[in-house]
Parts: structure tokens; C-alpha cells; sequence
């Protein structure tokens, strides 16, 4: 399925003490240097009333405890002798160790001055606030810390205030702050813990979201790719027998016309086969299209292009198919109207749409008209039973039908706006839709507007004598086989037949063939682009026609890398002609 993964391992959610052990490794590496940094201020502050030996005592254990502790965290957690529960025994054993030491240093308060006392307080509110931020609230590694060293230093303000007098009142003042301080950052921690767990809960909510999206979209890829190879196949496996079909039909029609006892009746149930198979090969090479835009093959060739013409020649084609539903097709055109966009596939989209307008009007008229203005304006528009507007997107789609219930073949099989729609995108073209129920449609195409006017009518073809060409005819299919054998030998040339790719080698030796038509999918895992390496490897400049009914992207790609022409079955007699003069008059392409 190229690499599409149908259902993908769901990741299993973390739990909130999973999300600390993670918050605690980042803490590891962010939290030790501003600590440092706030111990060595109150080591600062008790150096002026305490024996030095005891405050460089202290700032001593407290820096080792410190980074001893992340030292172990970081250990505990990178180590898969611990398990989940055991770690957290161990944080919250050492950030108790840590509070114990950083309470020791209370000890120097007593002979602090006002100003000292007052620094290491702010110290400690600011140790203290960040326990509960880094922490994220987490009530078993913030309760402690914040409620121990917060009612420590209360107590040390009332039991060793270091004003007297009048003032001492300040100082009970300001330990009852100091234990508000405590309940209101022990709220905060609690408001703090939840506003996280709710965020890992939105996260792991999130991510579920986008596990499941994937999943289905990896779903729809698998469906899509699964479609596109049954599309594929069915259209190899139609295509083969209708291509016999054709070319027998082909060939019976040729010998008939050119008999001197001719059968009306004949020519009447041949003629009758041929348009059966016509629109069978129309229906075909729908998917066919889709097939070559999903295969990403169909490069745009850009150049100035008189769009008028195309319309001109359009009319023309489609006008017996509108006469058949007493509907006309009317012309509002200028003279010219250049654009700059590729000629080819503009045609394809604009039959494509006339074709539809058609298919869906049972009385009126279709208009074709063309303004000129800052861009270049194609409108179609038609007197059909119009697309209502909950539906108008939905036409674009792949297979989607507007009132056939019963699936009406004359109309096609839903793939001609999906082909325009992707054209569009294609040529840069931007498209739009008018339509209402009962009153028709109209489809616009806004296009870049040229530099010059270069005609794109066409001009007949040198005719071209198949007076006894020999043709080297390779496929595994004996049927396919037999009727191109047929149908050539109508045209008056000489056939070698071939199913293999030795038995081609040996005509090659031994028939010096001057055209090779050859089946692109052979027998064995081998293909066609391998049979004329091998015959061009005796003939080197050997003219070849590739044939294939497979419409699969990979095969199509392939297939565009070979230098010879590469016809789509079922191909009309019309066509094969073409491409044998074309290759006869062009050698090698």
C-alpha cells in the first residue's frame, strides 16, 4: 500500500506523577544555579553578626546537598533500576533534606541586623515562590518546603525581633503576614496543580484527537490507493476485450467497403458495433485521465493559444450529438482571443464540459462565449436541469452523479468534472459555477490572457502507403493478437506475430521488421519497455508503437519514460492509423 500504515500504535497516556518525574529532570538542569546563587546572599547577610566558620560550614553542605540532589535525581531517573514510585519517594525525601538545610541557616538570625534580616526573608519568599512554580503545585514536593520554611522564619521574627521598643509590634505585624504568606501560596500551589493537571488532561484529550485523525486519514489514503489499483485493473481487464472488439470490428468494416459484393446489412450492424464500442472506449478513457493525474505524468505545455479556434472546432465536433436532442449550440466569440495556457489539455476540459451541458440538457440551447478583458473569460453555459447549491461541490467529485438513480450509462460515469476540477488546478485556471434548479448552468473558466494569436486549428496529415509494411506485433494476449494481426493485414501489411519476447527476437533477425507495436504488460514479470530495449538492441533505429489497457499511476510513469508512443486501449482505427504514419514518417521517438 506504499507505505501507508492502515492503524498506527497509540502512545499511552502519561500520568501526573509520570508528567513531575519529567518536570523534575527539567528542573535538574534550570533550578540549581539560582539557588546557589540565593544561598550565597544569606551567607553574605550572616558574615557581619556570625563566626565565619560556621556560615562557610553551612554555605558548604548547602551547595553540596544542592547539587548531590541533582546529581541523584538525574541518576534515579536515566537508571531503569528505579521504578515510577520509588523515584518519587526519593524527590520527595531530598527536597525535604533540602529544607532542613536551608532552615538551618535560621540559626544566624538572632544577630542579624534589621537590614539582614529583612534580605534573608526575601531570599527565603523567593526560594519559596519558586518551589511552588517549578513544581507545578505538586502538594507532596511544595506542602513541606513552602509551610516549613515560611513558619520557621515567622518564628524567628517573633522570637528574635530585631527591633525593640515601640516598634516591636511591626515585627509581630510582620510574622502573621509572613503565615498569611504561607496559606495564600499553599491556595496558589493547589489553583497552580490544577490548572496543570488540566492542561495534560487537554493535552492527552488533544493528542487522542490527533491519533484518531490520523488514523482515518491514513484510512482514506489506504481506501484511495485501493481504489486507484482496482480502477486500474478493472479498466486493464475491460479495455483488453473491447480492444479486440474494436480492431475486429475495424477490420471487418475495411474488408467490407472494400468488397465488390458490399452487405448493407453489415455495414449497418458494424456501424452499430463501432459506436457501442465507442462510447464504451469514452467511458474508459475517463478513468484513464483521472488515472494520468494521479500518476502526477500529465505536464502542462504553456504557450499562446487562440481559444476561439478550440471552441470553433468543438461545435463542429459536438454538434451532431446536440442535433440528436434538437439542442443548439450557439457561438458568442471574438475573432481571436489569445491565452497563455496549454492548448491540448484546454481542449480535454472544454469537451469535457460541452460534453456534460449535453449529457444534461434535454431542450434549449448551450452557449460557448469567450471576453476579453484583463484575463481571458470561457463561459459555458447551458438550458439543463441545473445543480442545486448543496450540490455543487459535490459534482467535482469522483463517480458523483446528478439524477441518473439508475445509473444511465449514456452519462457517462461521473468522472468528467472531476477531470476538469483537477485540470483546473493543473493549467492554473481558475473555474466557478452558476447554476439554479430548472434554469441550467454555467461554468467559467478564468484564464491568463496571451501575448499573441496563434491559431490551433489542426491540418490533415500527409497520407502514408502501408503498401506491405512489415510490423513486428508483440502481445501475450492471443486474442489481442489475432485481431491486430487481422486488422493490419486489412491495411495490406505483412504481420509477425509474436507472444513472447524470444520468438520477436527471432523475427527481428530474420524479418528486418519496420515498425514494432508492442504490448506494454507482458507475461513472467516482463514488460514491453524490456522487449524493445532487447529488438532495438538488433534494430536500433527501429520506429515503435507501446499498447497498453493498464491505467495504475506506477505503470503510466513507467511507461512515460520509454521512447516510443504510448497508446491507450481500445484504439480506434482512426488512431492506430495516425500513429503508425507518425512513427513510420518520424523513426525513433
Amino acid at each position: 500500500m506504499s507505505g501507508i500504515e492502515l492503524r498506527t500504535e497509540q502512545p499511552m497516556p502519561r500520568s501526573l506523577e509520570q508528567e513531575f518525574l519529567i518536570l523534575s529532570r527539567n528542573n535538574v538542569r534550570r533550578n540549581p544555579v539560582p539557588v546557589f546563587i540565593g544561598m550565597i546572599v544569606i551567607a553574605v547577610a550572616a558574615l557581619g553578626a556570625s563566626p565565619a566558620i560556621w556560615v562557610f560550614t553551612w554555605l558548604a553542605t548547602s551547595v553540596l546537598a544542592l547539587f548531590g540532589r541533582a546529581w541523584f535525581i538525574n541518576k534515579i531517573l536515566s537508571s531503569n533500576a528505579y521504578d515510577d514510585p520509588r523515584r518519587l519517594r526519593w524527590i520527595y525525601w531530598l527536597s525535604f533534606g533540602n529544607t532542613f538545610i536551608l532552615c538551618l541557616s535560621l540559626a544566624f538570625f538572632p544577630a542579624m541586623s534589621v537590614i539582614d534580616s529583612v534580605l534573608v526573608t526575601l531570599v527565603m519568599g523567593y526560594l519559596v515562590i519558586g518551589v511552588v512554580i517549578t513544581n507545578a503545585g505538586f502538594a507532596k514536593a511544595t506542602a513541606p518546603y513552602v509551610t516549613i520554611v515560611l513558619i520557621s522564619l515567622a518564628i524567628m521574627w517573633s522570637l528574635f525581633p530585631p527591633l525593640e521598643g515601640t516598634g516591636v509590634w511591626k515585627v509581630y505585624v510582620l510574622s502573621a503576614f509572613i503565615l498569611f504568606m504561607n496559606y495564600a501560596l499553599l491556595s496558589i500551589s493547589k489553583e497552580i496543580h490544577q490548572l496543570f493537571r488540566s492542561s495534560i488532561e487537554m493535552r492527552q484529550k488533544y493528542a487522542d484527537i490527533n491519533h484518531r485523525l490520523s488514523e482515518s486519514l491514513g484510512e482514506s489514503q489506504a481506501a484511495n490507493a485501493a481504489k486507484t489499483r482496482f480502477l486500474a485493473a478493472a479498466s486493464h481487464d475491460l479495455r483488453q476485450p473491447v480492444h479486440t472488439l474494436s480492431l475486429l470490428t475495424a477490420a471487418l468494416i475495411s474488408r467490407n467497403a472494400a468488397s465488390e459484393n458490399k452487405d448493407e446489412r453489415i455495414t449497418d450492424i458494424t456501424s452499430t458495433m463501432d459506436k457501442a464500442l465507442h462510447s464504451l472506449a469514452v467511458q474508459l478513457d475517463s478513468l484513464l485521465d483521472i488515472s494520468k493525474l494521479d500518476a502526477g505524468i500529465v505536464t502542462p505545455n504553456f504557450g499562446n493559444t487562440d481559444v476561439t479556434a478550440i471552441l470553433r472546432r468543438l461545435k463542429n465536433e459536438f454538434l451532431p450529438f446536440a442535433n440528436e436532442k434538437q439542442l443548439s449550440i450557439q457561438l458568442d466569440i471574438p475573432d481571436s482571443a489569445p491565452a497563455y495556457t496549454d492548448a491540448t489539455l484546454l481542449e480535454r476540459l472544454l469537451r469535457n464540459l460541452l460534453a456534460n451541458s449535453i449529457k444534461y440538457t434535454e431542450t434549449g440551447s448551450i452557449l460557448l462565449s469567450v471576453n476579453c478583458d484583463d484575463d481571458v473569460l470561457i463561459s459555458v453555459k447551458d438550458t439543463g436541469i441545473g445543480i442545486a447549491q448543496d450540490q455543487q461541490k459535490l459534482v467535482f467529485e469522483e463517480f458523483y452523479q446528478i439524477d441518473n438513480p439508475h445509473r444511465d450509462r449514456s452519462k457517462g460515469l461521473g468522472l468528467g468534472l472531476s477531470i476538469v476540477s483537477r485540470l483546473c488546478t493543473l493549467l492554473d485556471i481558475r473555474l466557478t459555477l452558476q447554476s439554479s434548479v430548472g434554469q441550467g448552468s454555467e461554468f467559467s473558466l478564468h484564464l491568463s490572457r496571451g501575448t499573441a494569436m496563434v491559431s490551433t486549428e489542426t491540418h490533415s496529415k500527409p497520407t502514408y502507403s502501408f503498401n506491405r509494411l512489415r510490423v513486428l506485433v508483440l502481445d501475450d494476449e492471443t486474442d489481442i493478437l489475432l485481431a491486430t494481426q487481422v486488422y493490419l493485414e486489412a491495411l495490406d501489411c505483412v504481420v509477425m506475430s509474436a507472444e513472447t519476447i524470444e520468438e520477436a527476437l527471432e523475427f527481428a533477425k530474420t524479418d528486418s521488421p519496420e515498425l514494432a507495436i508492442i504490448d506494454l504488460r507482458l507475461r513472467d514479470h516482463t514488460s514491453g519497455i524490456d522487449a524493445l530495449k532487447a529488438i532495438r538492441g538488433i534494430h536500433p533505429n527501429i520506429p515503435a508503437l507501446l499498447v497498453t489497457g493498464d491505467t495504475a499511476p506506477d505503470r503510466l510513469q513507467e511507461a512515460s519514460k520509454a521512447s516510443a508512443k504510448l497508446l491507450h486501449k481500445p484504439i480506434y482505427s482512426e488512431q492506430l492509423q495516425t500513429a503508425i504514419r507518425n512513427a513510420i514518417q518520424n523513426g525513433t521517438t
